[in-house]
This record gives structure tokens, sequence and C-alpha cells, in this order.
């Protein structure tokens, strides 16, 4: 699994007060940046997703693949390439259903929690 930053998107702050809510047609993703602007993710499609707190989650690992090029860590949502998660989906759905093929793995380390999302290709950020 490779992974990669979505440097288009705003730098997530390392205290993000973070806001995750659902209503009837999206689920949304509200965090600061480090400029302290507030802004959100809306995703109308999501195929699956989980959080899961930092001590279980081998963020580092991740994260080590994709050091900017002046070896900092940042701190932009990710892009999970090749995603077992994916394809561990792919399995328990009938393999004729295609709807996954064009699904992307997102990552948002927000604080001490990382929240990951298959999403379809339907999500937006907006500035708060």
């Amino acid at each position: 699994m490779q992974a990669h930053y979505l440097s288009d998107m705003p730098e997530i702050h390392t205290v993000p007060l973070h806001k995750i809510y659902i209503d009837e047609d999206s689920t949304y993703i509200e965090f600061d940046d480090i400029d302290e602007i507030r802004w959100r993710v809306c995703i109308k499609t999501i195929h699956a997703w989980r959080i899961t707190n930092t001590e279980y989650f081998d963020v580092v690992k991740v994260l080590n693949d994709i050091l900017s090029s002046d070896g900092l860590l940042r701190r932009y949502p990710i892009v999970m390439e090749n995603s077992v998660w994916i394809e561990e989906l792919k399995n328990v759905k009938n393999s004729r259903e295609r709807y996954l093929d064009n699904s992307i793995h997102l990552l948002f380390v927000l604080g001490e929690e990382i929240v990951e999302i298959i999403v379809g290709d339907n999500y937006e950020i907006i500035k708060v």
C-alpha cells in the first residue's frame, strides 16, 4: 500500500478541534487548519468508515512513506493507494459489482484519532 498527501487540501492543525456528523444525505468532517481556519469536508457517498485512536494505528509507518521533500511530516489528508481495505470490501460483495473500483481511501489524522473513509468521487471541502 502506498500513500500520498492531498496537498490541494488544507494542512490539518495538530489540535484540529474536529467534529464529525451525519445528516440525511451527507457525512461531514470539520477541522481547523494550521492557520486556525475552519474547514468542512462534505462526503455524499461513503462505502465504509472507521475511527481509530492513534495508539492502535501505525500512523508513523504511513507518514514515513510520504515525508515531504524537506523531511518534515505534514498533516494533509492522505490518499491510500492500492488500499487493502478496499480489496477486503470487494471480497465481501459480489465481484460483479464495480462501484468500489473508483472508490478512494482517505485518511485524516485528527489529533488522537485517525479517521479513515472509503468514498465515491463525490466529496468536497469548503471553508466554513
